[in-house]
């Protein structure tokens, strides 16, 4: 094999591998939605508002989320993560609450999220679960379903 030949071998892999690639940088919105029985049975809306602000780093992910619901709850949080390129999967930790507004007596949570990328008729979606940990005695405080477009209001 000549060596003009290996090299365009070489270039067709590494474009092939680039081209399919996603990149998470950006602003995604969505919601979340906590698993809870007590709300499906008296038809109560669980759903949260979520919006991650995404800076993607080769598969290393760096980014802030907030969440809020109304008046009755809103937080910031710093998050990171990471992204595998061949499965699309996302793993979403917040690390540390830095701004929360809540009702007394309740504690915040951070969240792990755990998603999946895919595109569809041109709009990206991050789509997945989440679990969540009370930041004051690192109890459970539930899980759900999140669900975040990228780029849309």
């Amino acid at each position: 094999m000549s060596i003009a030949r290996f090299v365009l071998i070489l270039l067709t892999i590494a474009l092939t591998g680039t081209a399919d690639a996603q990149d998470l940088t950006g602003i995604w919105r969505g919601h979340f939605s906590q698993k809870n029985g007590v709300y499906q049975m008296l038809n109560m809306d669980d759903r949260y508002k979520f919006e991650v602000q995404i800076d993607q780093r080769s598969k290393v992910l760096n980014g802030v989320t907030y969440s809020y619901k109304t008046t009755e709850f809103y937080g910031k949080a710093v998050a990171n993560g990471t992204v595998n390129p061949k499965t699309k999967k996302v793993l979403l930790q917040e690390l540390q609450i830095v701004e929360v507004r809540m009702s007394m007596g309740a504690d915040a949570c951070i969240m792990r999220c755990f998603l999946q990328y895919s595109k569809y008729e041109g709009e990206e979606i991050l789509e997945g679960t989440y679990t969540s940990m009370n930041i004051r005695d690192s109890s459970n405080c539930g899980k759900g379903t999140v669900f975040l477009r990228k780029g849309c209001r």
